[in-house]
């Protein structure tokens, strides 16, 4: 079999002596980064929505992205779509982080007091063993942190088919998951890199999927809640379809390219529709948060939000953003869009869509860090 390496090597020892000292480690640096290719860890955000890959280069802002791809649920074989645009781009059997979700996903906390390293290793395997109440559930990740006269241990129990979905999902895009991240790390990991100018604490993040509204707290940079009501985006647009007669697909393209052969003006007749709709469901989500604020200072005796973030499709809609600003009137409010912080990125991509890809490029920074 020939080695990619020895041919490198030759390759390089012909083209030393022949060219300039600039385009020798110039061609250098192409034929190193064919055989690195392998090795670079992309996310992926397999929602129910859309399927969005990002690579970024590095780990704070201002970002580098070098791929970005999203392919709706809608379209035909959307796998099949993704794995073709990453093999143009020359991805084969890359490592990937993917986004585990949070349905069939248990977080669990304790505290264990100042032990040496194997004690703790000891004492920590004997407490998740303690929270897998059921063989249905796999051990996932755990995360220690330095806490009050002790350790504060965080893992993530996650449901076995959870699991294995994930690793087919990796095989159908031609992706090796080599990371399985639950989403509140993966837009907590965005939100930190983006160095918003102020402490990660004290900081809500309101994520307005497709087929859930996902809550988080921050607190010193660590989930402190999370919370996933299961209405989003999909039942607005049943509602909205109902309404109108038209098939929920059909509500996307609405908002999109409206047909002008309707007797009202369908600009105005969907704007209004999807007020109402939103104005429902925003309702809900609010008075979730406030329940959720007011359980996280009660029962776990942490500090009252400062700040909130909104991301995911939601945050791009009209009037979402007014909405939670006006409800949520004691909160700081900004809409968490990290193409707004962006060096460089593949042509045709629309900033105004960052708030959707804030999960995927927290994921794709798994491995970085």
């Amino acid at each position: 079999m020939k080695n990619p390496l020895q041919d490198f090597r030759s390759k390089f020892q012909e083209q030393w002596a022949k060219l300039p000292i600039r385009a020798v480690l110039d061609e250098v640096s192409q034929e190193i980064k064919k055989l690195t290719m392998r090795s670079v860890l992309v996310g992926v955000d397999a929602g129910s929505w859309s399927i969005k890959v990002v690579q970024c280069e590095n780990q704070k802002a201002p970002f580098v992205i070098k791929t970005c791809i999203q392919k709706l649920r809608s379209e035909d074989s959307a796998e099949k779509a993704v794995k073709a645009a990453l093999l143009q781009l020359g991805y084969k059997d890359n490592k990937a982080a993917f986004s585990l979700g949070d349905e069939k996903v248990e977080n669990h906390e304790f505290h264990l007091p100042s032990l040496g390293k194997k004690e703790l290793e000891t004492a920590t395997e004997w407490e998740i063993k303690k929270t897998i109440a059921s063989p249905d559930y796999v051990f996932h990740d755990v995360l220690t942190f330095p806490g009050a006269e002790g350790f504060d241990i965080q893992c993530v129990v996650a449901a076995r088919d959870v699991v294995k979905n994930r690793y087919e999902e990796g095989k159908q895009l031609g992706l090796r998951p080599s990371f399985l991240e639950t989403e509140s790390s993966a837009l907590l990991a965005c939100l930190t890199a983006m160095d918003i100018g102020r402490p990660v604490n004290r900081i809500a993040v309101i994520d307005l999927g497709y087929s859930t509204f996902r809550l988080l707290f921050i607190h010193k940079e660590r989930v402190s809640f999370t919370r996933s009501l299961y209405f989003g985006l999909a039942t607005l647009n049943h509602m909205i379809a109902s309404q109108l007669g038209i098939l929920p697909q059909e509500v996307q393209r609405l908002y999109e390219a409206l047909r002008p052969d309707q007797a009202v003006d369908p600009i105005e007749t969907s704007a209004a529709l999807l007020e109402r709709s939103l104005q429902e469901q925003l309702y809900t989500l609010c008075e979730e948060f406030r329940r959720s604020e007011f359980f996280v200072r009660d029962q776990k005796n942490l500090e009252e939000i400062e700040e909130v973030y909104v991301c995911g499709g939601g945050a791009c809609l009209p009037f979402v953003v007014d909405y939670l600003r006006k409800h949520l009137s004691d909160k700081k409010l900004t809409v968490l869009n990290p193409f707004s912080k962006v060096k460089q990125m593949p042509a045709g991509i629309n900033v105004a869509e960052g708030p959707m890809w804030a999960c995927a490029l927290g994921l794709s920074l798994r491995g970085k860090s």
